[in-house]
C-alpha cells in the first residue's frame, strides 16, 4: 500500500463514522427522553442500570457502564452467558437493563431479556434493527440508525460501536444535568490519575514536612 491509499482508507473511516453519528443524533427525540426518565426513576428507587451485550457490544456495554457509574449513574455490566448462570442473581426488580445488540438478534442477549423480564426489570433496547427480536421485547428502543459499518466487507462491529458508545455517552451526560451531579462527586468517583490530581490534590498532600523544615504563616 502507498501513503496515499493508507490516508484515504482512514480517511474514509472518519468519514463513515462521523456520518453514522450524524445520523445517530438526528434520530433522537422521545425514545431518548423516555429512557433518560427511566434512568433516572431507577436510581431514585436506589437501582442500578444494568448494561448487557455479548462480544464487541460487551466491550462497549463496559465502557459504557464505567462512564455511568464515575459520574453518577449507578452501574454494573451483567455478561450475559454468566447471567444465564447464576449471575442474574445481581439484579433486582427496582434495577433496569440497558441491552446492546445492532442487530438485534443476538442469540444470548434475546434468551436473556425474557429471564430479566420475570425479574421484573424494564428493558431498553440500543440497536440498529427496530423490527428485530430484541426491539420487540422492550420497554423503550432506542435507535442506532448509523448505516453500514466501515470495514471494507461491511461486517466488523466498526460505525456501530462508535455511535451506541456515543450514545451512551449521551445518556450519562443527560444525566448529569438531570440529577445536578457535580463535579465535586466526580471527584469523589475519580480520585486518582490526572483527573484526580487535578480534582483533589492540594499543597499539603505534596509538602514535604517534619522537624527538618520550616513552617510560617502570611502576617
Amino acid at each position: 500500500m502507498t501513503t496515499t491509499t493508507i490516508l484515504d482508507c482512514a480517511r474514509r473511516v472518519f468519514n463513515v463514522e462521523i456520518a453514522g453519528l450524524e445520523r445517530t443524533r438526528d434520530s433522537l427525540g422521545d425514545a431518548f427522553v423516555a429512557t433518560v426518565k427511566l434512568m433516572v426513576e431507577t436510581l431514585d428507587a436506589g437501582g442500578l442500570v444494568v448494561v448487557t451485550g455479548v462480544g464487541k457490544s460487551l466491550h462497549v456495554a463496559e465502557k459504557m457502564s464505567a462512564v455511568f457509574a464515575s459520574t453518577g449513574t449507578r452501574s454494573i455490566v451483567l455478561n450475559p452467558v454468566q447471567a444465564m448462570h447464576g449471575d442474574l442473581g445481581m439484579t433486582a426488580p427496582r434495577d433496569m437493563l440497558v441491552a446492546l445488540s445492532f442487530s438485534g438478534e443476538s442469540d444470548e442477549v434475546v434468551k436473556l431479556v425474557p429471564a430479566i423480564r420475570r425479574h421484573g426489570l424494564k428493558i431498553v433496547a440500543l440497536t440498529g434493527n427496530p423490527d428485530s427480536a430484541l426491539a420487540r421485547m422492550s420497554d423503550i428502543t432506542l435507535p442506532i440508525p448509523c448505516g453500514e459499518e466501515a470495514c471494507p466487507f461491511g461486517m466488523a462491529p466498526t460505525n456501530s460501536a462508535t455511535a451506541t458508545m456515543v450514545m451512551g455517552d449521551a445518556l450519562a451526560m443527560a444525566m448529569v444535568e438531570a440529577r445536578k451531579f457535580t463535579v465535586e462527586e466526580y471527584a469523589g468517583n475519580h480520585p486518582a490519575g490526572a483527573i484526580g490530581r487535578a480534582l483533589t490534590l492540594k499543597v499539603e498532600d505534596v509538602m514535604r514536612k517534619g522537624p527538618a523544615y520550616r513552617t510560617g504563616r502570611v502576617v
